[in-house]
């Protein structure tokens, strides 16, 4: 006997051949939508079970959907088989009565209201869930990052030039801004810069010997103690956000080991984390081809390439990979599409299966090698005859030829033919009169 398998919000249904409810299975009030959830996946209780196995008879035939009949398949003495679309439509539609029928709900009206509240706590697990994927994390830190570390260094650009008003020599040997925001909370004032010290925060004595010289011999302007103390400050700033960028690289680095170990080993962390927060997360790198993959975050080259006709990119953040940026000119599309392809197995491996694979950068390494080995030399450039035409053409005015070039009246022929002239106009017409009269012209 063929028997239905509802699946509904309120609970399990089960339908004779006439599709009458001839038994019930309601789900607790209190996880209700946590039960819809696990059941329509295939997740079948011990309670469930047990009340199938009730009744349903030896050879019976059961109907549902594929995803519910998956977590079926210990029911050896019954036969299985998928709903078709028209009935799954139909008990959609007649869900309220099917409802009422079995006993669940008393009206359409309480299974209505009582659906609505278990929809409202259906959206709150799946936000829920949705946020408490691990790969967010890694997204939200290497933004962060890229944040702090634009901000760090727009606040020491500003450090290194107001501190250039009273030491302009010590910004011109010193580049690092960190170094620099050391320097000025120690010394303050460039009075206090001695070789001694320097050595000691591990400067040479050479190059100690030349700060404290330009120091004494500073073209500088005297500061007030109020401006060095304002410049202090800003110092302090500067080294609180660089110390706050490098634990937030530390933690890129610890989420993106455990959320997508092969693509770290691929990319590296940072990298890695900057592709996945491109893509929208990790399932959706998994599923991009390699050649998108290779081309993100170069979408406005690429759509200008396409209106334009220009060479598309290469390259987008993948630019930022040490063999990429590193390798000749010649060689940085074929290493960009070789990273891209690893990179795209080791986000699917990542996503999918979880567990790191060694083999993915030894034969990146391998393909790798062979590029250098194989294209050592430039290319002689070959371009398309039309392509570069295309790309060569200049907007100037045109030239004048040289007398010698320039065609006489008699070779130019009809193109300076005699033009027939209008009729002259009647001059002996009155065609204006005095100011204000109007003027007649019959």
């Amino acid at each position: 006997m063929k028997k239905f398998l509802i699946v509904s919000e309120l609970g399990l249904l089960l339908l004779d051949d006439r599709k009458l409810p001839t038994a019930r299975f309601s789900f607790p009030k209190e996880a209700r939508a946590k039960t819809f959830l696990d059941a329509s996946s295939g997740v079948i209780s011990p309670e469930e079970r047990a009340w199938l196995n009730e009744n349903l008879k030896p050879g019976d035939v059961l109907v549902s959907e594929p995803s519910v009949l998956q977590g079926l398949k210990e029911l050896a003495s019954v036969e299985t088989q998928a709903i078709s679309e028209p009935d799954q439509r139909e008990f959609r539609k007649n869900q309220l009565s099917l409802l009422v029928q079995s006993g669940i709900v008393v009206s359409p009206e309480e299974a209505e209201e009582a659906i609505r509240d278990v929809s409202v706590e259906l959206s709150s697990l799946r936000i829920k869930e949705m946020s408490s994927n691990p790969d967010l994390q890694a997204m939200e830190s290497v933004q962060a990052l890229d944040e702090v570390d634009k901000t760090a260094n727009i606040l020491s650009s500003r450090l290194r030039e107001w501190y250039g008003l009273h030491f302009p020599e010590l910004t011109s040997m010193v580049d690092d801004n960190i170094s620099l925001a050391k320097l000025i909370l120690n010394f303050k004032s460039r009075e206090n810069y001695e070789a001694g010290l320097l050595e000691q925060m591990g400067y040479s004595k050479a190059k100690s010997s030349a700060i404290e010289t330009a120091a004494k011999n500073s073209r500088g302007a005297n500061l007030r103690e109020e401006d060095l103390a304002r410049i202090t400050q800003l110092a302090e700033e500067a080294q609180r956000l660089f110390s706050l960028r490098d634990k937030l690289a530390s933690h890129v680095e610890k989420t993106m080991r455990e959320v997508a170990p092969n693509l770290t080993e691929v990319a590296g962390a940072t990298i890695g984390a900057r592709l996945i927060a491109k893509a929208g997360g990790l399932r959706r790198l998994s599923i991009m081809p390699a050649s998108t993959i290779q081309i993100l975050g170069a979408e406005k080259a690429l759509y200008r390439a396409l209106k334009s006709g220009a060479r598309p990119p290469k390259h987008g953040i993948l630019f930022q990979h040490a063999a990429v940026h590193s390798a000749p000119k010649w060689q940085r599309g074929k290493v960009a599409r070789s990273v891209a392809g690893k990179l795209a197995i080791a986000a699917r491996i990542d996503s999918f299966r979880g567990s790191k694979d060694e083999s993915i950068m030894n034969s990146l390494q391998l393909r790798l090698d062979e590029i250098r080995e194989k294209y050592k030399e430039a290319p002689r450039e070959s371009r398309p005859r039309e392509f570069a035409a295309k790309r060569d053409r200049r907007f100037e005015p045109r030239q004048r030829p040289p007398p010698e070039q320039r065609r006489s009246r008699e070779d130019r022929g009809h193109r300076d033919r005699e033009r027939p002239r209008p009729p002259p106009a009647n001059r002996s017409q009155k065609r204006f009169g005095k100011p204000g009269q109007r003027h007649d012209r019959s």
